[in-house]
Parts: structure tokens; sequence; C-alpha cells
């Protein structure tokens, strides 16, 4: 007949039972990489990890935006870069286009001058994606075209004075658009409108033709085979409003280079933040092993002592 104690058998017990779940643990460490998988593994250090990861996702949200923003921004940088090389080409040939020209000249260069202001109005209309960049947030051209001889333009009514905006770290939201413009009643200014006042007359303030009137005036002039005074309103008018694309092209630059770099401090501050949930939550992958084979002799010697143990009878010490 053995003689065991009920109490060493249940401490026995238990001690297997905490041996075995260990091994447990340090097996799901090595299968899932992860020192932390549940709150009970480490309340605090999932609670901390959580809010880490929490601003990470937010990090790499802003990064995302930011990186649609400067998308945005390379189209509309483009844009006003290829509107002032228009525009500076244009006065170029305003200035030639003087009474030293026969009227078949004027006539042949009015036909250039044509092109310029088809490609003007293409560079109002620009979409990314499908969304009209430069008239405002009504995603609607920026300038109408209607075939004709010659082709007819007008300002979209449709239009609004609103840009497009993104937000693309805490409490910093910027714009990621820019505005054609459109003059007359209810107007507002923009690369293709020095002031909100602008209007169609050329007869008006010199300095406030908006700029596709101003070419299409000039285009006009030409085809008429008259030349060009460069004192006359248009030219003043266009001379204005390619300084206002001057201004656009270096505002566009400055917006780009400000976005690349704010996506360059995101990225690092991403890498941190991610460092820092790997360091809250990975596991090394050789300190789990070396834990789990340390568990593992654990109990195999607890099973042997307790078998040793547990199979003492009577008889061993009566002998």
């Amino acid at each position: 007949m053995r003689v065991t104690s009920n109490l060493f058998s249940e401490s026995f017990k238990s001690q297997l039972q905490y041996l075995q779940e260990r091994q447990m643990h340090f097996q799901n460490q090595i299968s899932t990489g992860l020192k932390i998988s549940k709150a009970s593994d480490s309340p605090v250090g999932f609670q901390t990890a959580q809010i880490a990861g929490e601003q990470r996702y937010a990090t790499n949200s802003y990064l995302n935006a930011t990186g649609e923003a400067i998308a945005t921004a390379n189209y509309v940088h483009e844009a006003t870069t290829d509107l002032q090389r228009l525009m500076s080409r244009a006065y170029e040939i305003g200035m030639r286009c003087t009474n030293v020209y026969a009227g078949d000249q004027l006539k042949a260069m009015s036909e250039e001058m044509t092109g310029i202001i088809s490609q003007v109005a293409d560079v109002a209309n620009r979409q990314k994606g499908g969304t009209y960049l430069f008239g405002g947030t009504s995603n609607q051209a920026s300038i109408t075209v209607t075939s004709g001889t010659p082709t007819s333009y007008a300002y979209n009514a449709g239009t609004n004075s609103q840009t497009m905006k993104m937000e693309i770290a805490k409490s910093n939201t910027v714009e990621i658009s820019m505005l054609a413009g459109r003059p007359g009643a209810g107007g507002f200014s923009g690369f293709l409108v020095p002031t909100s006042t602008a209007t169609f007359d050329t007869s008006a303030a010199t300095s406030d033709i908006d700029a596709l009137s101003a070419l299409i005036n000039l285009r006009d002039t030409l085809s008429a085979g008259q030349p060009i005074v460069p004192t006359q309103n248009s030219m003043v008018a266009l001379k204005n409003c390619m300084d206002k694309s001057t201004e656009f092209v270096g505002k566009s630059a400055a917006r780009l280079a400000g976005l690349t770099l704010n996506q360059t401090s995101l990225k690092q501050q991403l890498k941190t933040q991610s460092d820092r949930v790997n360091d809250l939550t990975n596991v090394s992958l050789a300190d789990a092993v070396t834990d789990l084979q340390k568990v593992q002799l654990h109990y195999e010697g607890a099973i042997q002592a307790g078998a040793k143990v547990l199979s003492i009878s009577l008889l061993d010490y009566i002998r």
C-alpha cells in the first residue's frame, strides 16, 4: 500500500499545469513572433502597445494624405509652369507683331495665338483622377469651349472660389488646388484673372483685363491683319497676367517643397513609432526558444521527481 499526501498530489498537478501553460506561452510567441498577443500577457504593455499602434495608424493616414497632396501639387505645378510658358510666348508674339510686318504675316501669326488660347484653356481645365483642379470645389471645368469658327471660350459660371483642402497632420490642413479665376460679377481672382473685378471689356482699366480676354483680343487683332501696339490695353493686361502666372509658379513650387518636407518628417515619425510598437510587441526568437527549452527541462524534471515520490509505498519505509 502506497502512502501519499493529497497536498503533494494537488501541488504537483498545479505545478505541471503551470509548466504546461508556460510551454504553450513560449510556443505561441515562437509561432506568432509576438510577446504580447492579449491583454493578460502584460496589461500595461498591452495598453502601451495599443496606444502606440493607434498613433502609428494616424501617422500612416497622414502620410498617405500627404502623398496624395504631393501628387496633386505636382499636377498643379506642372500646369502653372505650362501656363507661364504660354503667356510668355503670347507676350513675345505681341511685342514682335508691330507695323514692320505685312497684313498677311500678321494673319499667319494669329494662328499661333489661336493655338496658345486653346492650350491655356486646356491648362485651366486640367483634371486629376476625374477631378477638375482649378474650378474650386465645384468639380467643373473653368473654361467652357464651344466649337466654331473661331472656337469660342467663356468662363464657367458654375465654378467657385473655394480651393480643395487636405489634412496632412493633426490640426494642419493645406490647400492642394489653385484657382483659374472668374471675372465679372461674383467673380474671383486666379492665375487667369489678376483681380476679381476683371472684365471682358478690353477698353476697361488695363490692369483688370483677364488673360483669356486679352489673348482673344490679340488674336482677333492679328487675324484682321492689324499690328499690335505694345501700349494697348490687351498687351498691358497680358504683361500683368504673365507676371501673375510667374507668381503662381512660385506658389506651387513652395507648396510642393513644403509637402515633400512634411512627407519626409512623417516617414521618420512612422519609422520611430513602428520601431516602438515592434519593441513592445515583437519577441526575440532566440530568447523565446531558450525560455521554452528551460520550461521543457523543468517540466520533464518535475514529472520524473513527482513520479519517484508518488511511487514510494509503506513497504519502502519498512525495509
